[in-house]
């Protein structure tokens, strides 16, 4: 989850998420720094990445059948517009690398689940997608997946800015899904580990 903010995550809680996965890393920011991952399965926080200009969570996952951990992402990159051009480049080129260094610490599945504020035709996004890395989108034939903006009155989401990525796993299929109140869709993804 991303824009994951103090309050907003008292409220998940109390709604009940914490009883349907109850284990959880949270990040929780103002405005729109925040991350956060909840699962069903046993989890502990992964390494801190603090360099972000928005947000970054890591967790290792340990999921029944699979003999290691599944390192799983939350990340929120800063935006094109009206944040600074340069900061989400940085922002898109620091994942790259960070992804890199997580993808070589061990072969372990990775999944990345994002506001990456970029589209499948930004070089910046295009980028990322190398060492194994794979836009689940893509990888389970779900086509463009418009998540942005959402709350607009009678026009669908024109842009695809929410991403999946998975490496030495895969996704089978992604959907959007409306979230009442929120500016963007969110993915649904089936990902299968292997064991």
């Amino acid at each position: 989850m991303q824009e994951l903010t103090p309050e907003k995550a008292e409220l998940i809680s109390a709604a009940g998420m914490d009883t349907v996965l109850p284990y959880h890393e949270l990040r929780a920011r103002e405005g729109p720094a925040g991350v956060g991952i909840w699962s069903r399965f046993p989890m502990h926080r992964g390494a801190e990445y603090d360099e972000f200009w928005v947000g970054l969570l890591t967790a290792q996952v340990r999921i029944p059948d699979v003999a290691g951990p599944v390192t799983v992402i939350a990340a929120h990159m800063s935006a094109p517009w009206p944040d600074v051009f340069q900061g989400w480049q940085d922002d898109l080129a620091r994942l790259d690398t960070t992804l890199q260094d997580i993808a070589s610490s061990a072969d372990e599945p990775v999944m990345l689940a994002a506001d990456l504020n970029a589209t499948p035709d930004n070089l910046e996004f295009r980028r990322l997608l190398h060492n194994g890395y794979r836009d689940a989108a893509e990888q389970a034939g779900a086509g463009l997946t418009r998540t942005h903006p959402s709350d607009v009155r009678l026009l669908p989401p024109v842009f695809a800015v929410d991403h999946i990525l998975t490496r030495s796993c895969a996704a089978i299929s992604v959907c959007t899904l409306n979230i009442p109140g929120s500016d963007h869709r969110a993915l649904a993804s089936v990902i299968t580990v292997p064991t």
